[in-house]
Order: structure tokens, then C-alpha cells, then sequence
């Protein structure tokens, strides 16, 4: 707790660097589509807001071609279905992220990938065969540019692959495979 409180105070005193040990959090949000509907697939759309709790492994390098850092972050998904079966989504995940560039960069490229598990009420219309129980795995791949507004804020877009399934514990599992965009702010401390 008291990394917590020192974090804070720098964040909003002292504008510190992301060096090994330091930290952020992300608010985003956004939408996502289902990309392989069809005539057994119903079309999936979910609005989403994601948190994340990013704290930076390694040193930052300032040059050459793996110039950057690597990001362990938890995410915590809630979401509202506007197409398709069910109303809501959730998912719990651990990412690893790659910030790619130096910090002299303006504008600051960074992938990452990762896994957890999801919660979605999909499964309540037993017509429909993408997921067939409430509690799944997910996996997500994102692309995104992180941009700076300020010493410690950050502006952050993405694009997101997500994939959902229940990995066969069911006789419906196809699985749910989205394609989504979200845009939010990074609080570096």
C-alpha cells in the first residue's frame, strides 16, 4: 500500500520516468465485432470499457533496433451487448506488452498479447453454438500508439483481436472470434 501512496505522489509531484519498476494505469474504452458470423454464427457487438495496472520489467533501451521496454498489465473487461444473444461481458486477463521506440519518440507503438478468463450470459439462448457456458478462457492480441499529453498522461488507441471459448467443455464451443477498437488515457506514477 505504501508503493501505492508513493506512486501517487510522484505521479503528481514529480513526473517520474517509466523505469524498471514503475507503473501505470489505463481507462479505455470501445467497441468490438464478431468477424466470423454466419448462418449458424450469430453476429456478436459488445461496447466495452476496460482498466488496466501496467508495471514496466525492464530497463528502458533508448536505441537501436529493440529500443523500448516490456510491460506486465491486468485488465479487468466489462461490457454490454448491442447485437446477438446475451447482455453482458466480462473477462479478467494478463497481458505482456512490448513499447517499442525510444522515449524521444512522439508518437509510441506498442503490441502485446495475453489470456485470462471471461464471464458472458451468451450461453443463457440454447439456440445459438459460439459458447455454450457462462465462464470462458479468452485470449486478446492488441496493436496500439501510445502518444503523450503530458509529463505523466498519456493518450492511448488500439486495435484488438479477442477470442472467447470454453476450450470443448461444452458440445457448443465454436468459440467467439472479435475484432474491436478502444481509445482511453495511461497515468504513468
Amino acid at each position: 500500500m505504501g508503493r501505492i501512496a508513493l506512486g501517487l505522489l510522484g505521479f503528481i509531484f514529480l513526473g517520474l520516468a517509466q523505469a524498471r519498476g514503475a507503473g501505470e494505469i489505463e481507462v479505455l474504452g470501445g467497441a468490438v465485432f464478431s468477424i466470423d458470423a454466419g448462418p449458424f454464427k450469430p453476429t456478436l457487438n459488445f461496447a466495452i470499457a476496460t482498466i488496466r495496472y501496467g508495471i514496466i520489467l525492464t530497463e528502458p533501451r533508448e536505441t537501436g533496433l529493440f529500443a523500448g521496454n516490456t510491460e506486465l498489465l491486468f485488465e479487468g473487461i466489462g461490457g454490454s451487448i448491442v447485437t446477438g444473444p446475451g447482455s453482458a461481458v466480462a473477462a479478467a486477463n494478463i497481458l505482456l506488452r512490448r513499447n517499442f521506440g525510444s522515449s524521444r519518440w512522439v508518437v509510441r507503438p506498442y503490441a502485446q498479447i495475453g489470456g485470462g478468463g471471461s464471464y458472458t450470459d451468451i450461453s443463457d439462448d440454447r439456440f445459438e453454438v459460439l459458447l455454450g457456458s457462462r465462464l470462458n478462457f479468452s485470449a486478446e492480441a492488441a496493436f496500439g500508439l501510445s502518444v503523450p499529453l503530458g509529463s505523466n498522461c498519456s493518450l492511448r488507441v488500439e486495435h484488438n483481436f479477442v477470442h472467447y471459448s470454453n476450450a470443448g467443455s461444452t458440445s457448443r464451443n465454436h468459440g467467439l472470434n472479435s475484432i474491436g477498437a478502444q481509445a482511453g488515457l495511461a497515468f504513468s506514477f
